[in-house]
């Protein structure tokens, strides 16, 4: 018997014929160990899907993120410390489990823009844009610097917290941490995430790796 290197690869659909539903079949994909032994919806970005601004920003503006003064849906930025937004996202990844996946993705939206209310504000000290107006520097120079001493716990408060209520109603189940732009580094209030919790690691150096290491259940 053979046991390939990885449980889980997926994107490389030259191997493959039929990537859009269950890849890994072909003789080349094996080979290369191209496989899903794992039921796996992988990517983050689970806002989008979990509070949809087009949904519920008219009659909930309060789910989304104050920025300027204002409550806005553009962009689909949350207000990660609303207790709904945190009730919707573990609505979404338990219906997701109740489909038959066994490893489901959780992150923040894309080109992600904290919110700026008194209670997403007490939680963290990560503020990207004041240092980009003080600096004027690229995203990735803040990303190796001053984001590694001030994450947005705000993001892994709320994450670890839907991570554990998953463990309590779908045991065995993993969650997929999207580790990426504002979550790149750990957080520093959180020991460790759980078992349960998959970093899903969009940066690849070691320094970052070793961050990562005792965190987590493993890395994807």
């Amino acid at each position: 018997l053979f046991q390939p290197a990885f449980a889980y690869s997926d994107g490389r659909s030259v191997y493959d014929t039929n990537v859009f539903d269950n890849p890994g079949r072909s003789l080349a994909a094996q080979a290369n160990n191209y496989r899903k032994a794992v039921k796996a919806a992988p990517g983050g970005h689970t806002y989008y899907h979990a509070v949809p601004a087009d949904r519920y920003f008219a009659k909930h503006p309060e789910y989304f993120a104050l920025l300027d003064g204002k409550r806005t849906g553009k962009g689909n930025h949350l207000c990660t410390s609303h207790p709904d937004v945190q009730r919707l996202l573990v609505e979404h990844l338990q219906k997701r489990f109740d489909q038959g996946l066994e490893w489901v993705s959780l992150g923040q939206e894309d080109g992600y823009l904290r919110c700026q209310c008194d209670n997403c504000e007490s939680l963290d000290d990560y503020r990207f844009s004041d240092w980009h107006k003080k600096h004027g520097g690229r995203w990735e120079t803040y990303q190796r610097t001053a984001l590694k001493e001030t994450p947005p716990e705000r993001l892994f408060l709320l994450h670890k917290s839907v991570a554990d209520q998953i463990t309590n109603k779908h045991p065995g189940k993993k969650v997929m941490l999207m580790c990426y732009a504002p979550t790149a580094w750990p957080s520093h209030q959180i020991p460790s995430f759980g078992d349960n919790v998959i970093a899903e690691l969009m940066n690849l150096s070691p320094n970052y790796i070793e961050a990562w290491k005792g965190k987590v259940g493993g890395f994807t």
